[in-house]
């Protein structure tokens, strides 16, 4: 969680910095570069797996706010 919340999850856009010269979209949708809020709350697979969690906790989250703010609003 704290690498999630710090940005330093080694997503492609992570990777880059680093050197990294592979492909840059993400591996689950193929839509656009990946990036940290990209990848946890924007991509299609990523949307269809908090769903799932949702449905299955019966819980009620919103996937519109930032990335800290959704993490920090789970809890509540």
């Amino acid at each position: 969680m704290w690498t999630l919340l710090e940005g330093k999850i080694l997503t492609i856009d992570n990777l880059k910095r680093k050197g990294y010269e592979g492909p840059l979209r993400c591996a689950m949708c193929e839509k656009i570069e990946e990036n940290i809020q990209h990848h946890f709350t924007r991509c299609s697979f990523a949307c269809a797996c908090w769903e799932e969690l949702v449905r299955t906790l019966g819980v009620s989250i919103q996937y519109s706010p930032p990335l800290q703010s959704l993490l920090t609003n789970w809890k509540k």
